[in-house]
């Protein structure tokens, strides 16, 4: 049984300052070129400063202690999977702000699994102010803990071979050029292609986004839990992914970004990403 007296507690606030060296370990971690994360003055001309990427709220993990986290100690790291993340922004948030984070724990509950047994549920949600106490995020994220080791994983992601063109080279973001006015729904966006995806891939996301779990880089680990080697963190199959809305509207533009995990993605694969305009929807 879960312990429902759980959901509703929230962890002690914690204190993260948006640091220009984070950015760019961060956005090279996720593969993302975008010059407004590496060159200050296009940033400044385009976004006000130097912008996040969208899941770099991820980051969090380095400010936080056990007092301000969600209590993962009933968990058992050999099978906890990261199913669902969400990000709400409401304003943006630029290098030199200091956000400060307050955890809750949204939800918990136990579901029959697909493939037998019983698998248990974490939902928590994290409210993000910046320095002039205005909310400026929300992020969402369900934890799922499996009956055996190994099940389910990472992002569901298809194998078209599609060529990526470099939208960066010029130096301009496709924030300039885009018009909310000549958006239609079902507009193609941006396709990428990650190439040779492969361990050191992991290693550098797990250094750039405080995910140690070790399911994503220790194979003695993963062999002891059944699995035959190590699979990417959903969230950095999430941050490839967002490249396709940075590359369309630009960055610091994204609003509301979503994912589902379905299954693992291993090492050696290439990847591609694209997705339709699903709503247009005006900047507030």
């Amino acid at each position: 049984m879960v312990d429902k007296s759980i959901v509703g507690k929230t962890g002690k606030p914690f204190s993260m300052p948006i640091e220009w060296s984070k950015v760019r370990e961060f956005a090279r971690a996720v593969r993302d070129p975008n010059p407004v994360y590496f060159d200050p003055e296009l940033a400044k001309k385009e976004c006000g400063g130097i912008p996040t990427p969208v899941t770099f709220l991820q980051t969090s993990a380095f400010w936080q202690n056990a007092e301000s986290m969600p209590p993962l100690d009933m968990f058992d790291m050999r099978r906890i999977l990261h199913g669902e993340q969400e990000f709400e922004f409401f304003k943006p948030i630029l290098v030199g702000d200091t956000l400060t984070g307050v955890a809750r724990v949204a939800d918990i509950y136990e579901k029959e699994g697909g493939r037998g047994g019983k698998m248990t549920f974490l939902a928590v949600e994290t409210t993000y102010t910046n320095q002039r106490n205005e909310k400026v995020a929300l992020s969402r994220f369900v934890l799922v803990e499996t009956s055996q080791a190994g099940g389910g994983g990472a992002e569901r992601t298809g194998d078209r071979k599609c060529a990526r063109k470099n939208l960066h080279e010029d130096k301009t973001s496709m924030a300039s050029k885009l018009k909310y006015d000549t958006i239609k729904v079902g507009d193609p966006i941006p396709t990428i292609k990650i190439d040779n995806v492969s361990r050191p891939d992991f290693v550098r996301y797990a250094g750039a986004s405080g995910d140690f779990v070790p399911l994503h880089y220790d194979q003695t680990f993963v062999e002891a839990a059944g699995i035959p080697t190590v699979f990417a963190q959903g969230m950095w199959t999430a941050g490839c992914l967002s490249r396709c809305l940075t590359d369309f509207a630009g960055a610091g533009q994204v609003r509301h970004f979503k994912v589902r995990f379905a299954r693992q993605v291993w090492p050696r694969r290439s990847r591609s990403r694209d997705s339709p305009v699903a709503r247009a929807a005006r900047r507030t």
